[in-house]
């Protein structure tokens, strides 16, 4: 059996965002089977550095991420050699899992050592329009590399398959991202205030707003999802939650939202971390509008699934893989706005797509099935 694991790539554990969310999942669950495992982390003040979070090791960075953003970019990427490096020399891992492809470069030097790697690809990244051309230029390289020396490439989508070379899919394995059970509480707009402060805003009511999870960043259409709202015939709030990536990105999104006008409203949250918060968000949301067009499986399409709710997801076919029919798709603002619209009039129509997002869910997004996955995969790793 393979006794030691170390998962590096992810901001932290526990956190927020699709790769932490795998790591406060998958992580706690290797532990369970017997599994000694090893997370990396971004460093934080010393009074929150805590050393285990549910029996996992969590190793810290030693230095904090510049404020800069251009410098945090080049830091993301000594992130993951400096823990690609740490796990297989000094703590000599026999399995390290990378979740991205920043630490490609340094892959093909572990073939000289006894670690197994597994390389999460995490879709098309270099169609990011986010990053500039030396961005994408890193890129192409580190999956090119991470491809060659990974052992085993790891895909979370099984559409991501048309995309790859076919010596790509030759070692890919396909094991999706997972999710826990919603646990939908009373609504209380108590909890929103901390996230809300100081906006002028129309009380929220249960199933009373359209809501929007996601990192705010052009590839999931957050420019189109404003234009579509502000289309429509629909007066009922937008709540849109996440960060956004760039503050260019954060200008243009912000005037268009100031844009909109027929006492429509765009309220913006920040991110939230806190997790009941979140989950009373989508329990009670009219919708769930789902943009992300680049990349395999999201974990936060898959919360709004869980929560149960009606799903409205931009049309390509990472998203339907996942939501196969239970959601309504959309190619551009004007479908959205026609869209919200039709559930803006009557939303009985559309309640039993919310039923089979659910089944579907339970079906094939279940961690323990997950777990189980990658134990069976780090298993056969082992023998070889």
């Amino acid at each position: 059996m393979v006794s030691r694991v170390g998962i590096i790539g992810a901001r932290g554990i526990a956190n927020y965002g699709g790769f932490e969310t795998v790591v406060g999942e998958l992580a706690p669950r290797l532990g369970a089977m017997g599994y000694e495992v090893y997370c990396s982390h971004r460093r934080v003040e010393a009074a929150d550095m805590k050393p285990e979070y549910k029996k996992v090791r969590i190793l810290y960075f030693p230095m904090f991420f510049p404020s800069n953003h251009k410098a945090a970019r080049l830091f993301e990427v000594l992130y993951d050699w400096y823990f690609l490096v740490k796990c297989v020399v000094s703590l000599k891992c026999d399995i390290v899992y990378c979740l991205g492809v920043a630490s490609g470069p340094l892959l093909i030097a572990t073939k000289l050592s006894r670690a197994k790697t597994c390389v999460n690809l995490d879709g098309l990244e270099w169609k990011r329009r986010k990053f500039g051309l030396l961005d994408k230029a890193y890129i192409k390289l580190a999956f090119a590399t991470s491809c060659a020396g990974a052992s085993v490439c790891i895909l979370d989508n099984a559409q991501l398959r048309r995309f790859f070379h076919s010596k790509v899919v030759e070692k890919a394995v396909v094991i999706p991202y997972g999710v826990s059970p919603i646990a939908c509480g009373d609504w209380s707009t108590a909890s929103l205030d901390r996230y809300c402060k100081g906006d002028v805003r129309a009380p929220l009511d249960s199933h009373g707003f359209l809501l929007v999870v996601a990192r705010l960043e052009p590839e999931n259409n957050i420019d189109v999802i404003l234009r579509a709202y502000s289309g429509s015939r629909s007066t009922r709030p937008l709540v849109v939650v996440g960060d956004f990536s760039s503050p260019g990105y954060r200008k243009d999104i912000l005037s268009l939202a100031d844009s909109i006008g027929g006492g429509k409203q765009v309220l913006f949250t920040g991110s939230i971390f806190e997790r009941r918060d979140l989950e009373m968000l989508r329990c009670h949301c009219m919708a769930y509008i789902h943009g992300h067009s680049v990349g395999g499986t999201n974990p936060s399409l898959l919360e709004a699934m869980s929560a149960r709710d009606i799903i409205v997801a931009h049309d390509n076919v990472f998203n339907r893989e996942v939501c196969e029919d239970s959601a309504l798709y959309f190619k551009d603002e004007t479908d959205l706005s026609s869209i919200i619209d039709s559930l803006d009039s009557d939303l009985e129509p559309h309640m039993n797509r919310a039923a089979k997002a659910l089944e579907i869910v339970k079906r094939r997004y279940n961690w323990e099935d997950i777990a189980r996955a990658y134990d069976e995969l780090f298993r056969r790793l082992s023998r070889h």
